[in-house]
């Protein structure tokens, strides 16, 4: 699931679910917020994406299609699992064309105090950043499920103390303290 913090990445990480979508054979979920859809934005609009002609088809497969049976609903689970893994890499390394970057890290030299946020919180944040000129380390995570285990580790050895900045329940800060007891 793909988390939402500006215009410009609504339309940058619907063009980004497709190609995912497309690589992991499963869909991908685009969480916007009030604040994010009631705000009127300038865009780049980009490339035109060119879309293969393609007929409709679906096949009929019990085995993949059905909750039937344990090990159906097994192979199906490993598969869920596999593909969610391959969305995950590829969302970590992902950059768009206007150089937003779905997860990415800021040091701040000298800062032993870090901030991990995802979606429309960013705006709130880089205005505090700005306003009170603080000198923080931080993490944003734009591809909430699944979360970036691995960056979310690097960033926790770099900073002693860290601030999870997210809307409404604390999902994201849950996960964030189950990872901090496994390091």
């Amino acid at each position: 699931m793909l988390d939402l913090a500006s215009q410009q990445e609504c339309l940058d990480y619907v063009k980004l679910a497709f190609e995912i979508s497309e690589k992991i054979g499963g869909p991908i979920f685009l969480r916007s917020t009030t604040d994010i859809s009631h705000v009127a934005s300038d865009v780049e609009i980009g490339k035109k994406l060119k879309l293969e002609k393609r007929e409709a088809h679906f096949e009929r497969d019990v085995s993949k299609y059905t909750k039937a049976g344990a090990a159906w609903c097994m192979a199906q689970h490993q598969d869920a699992l596999g593909r969610l893994a391959e969305a995950s890499k590829i969302s970590d390394s992902y950059i768009t064309e206007y150089g937003i970057k779905v997860n990415e890290t800021h040091f701040e030299d000298g800062s032993k105090q870090g901030v991990i946020y995802a979606g429309a919180v960013e705006g709130n944040f880089k205005e505090a950043l700005k306003k009170y000129n603080l000198k923080l380390s931080w993490l944003k995570i734009g591809m909430v499920h699944p979360l970036p285990e691995e960056r979310i580790k690097e960033f926790l050895e770099k900073v002693d103390r860290v601030l999870v900045l997210e809307e409404l329940d604390p999902l994201i800060e849950a996960e964030v303290i189950r990872i901090t007891c496994l390091l």
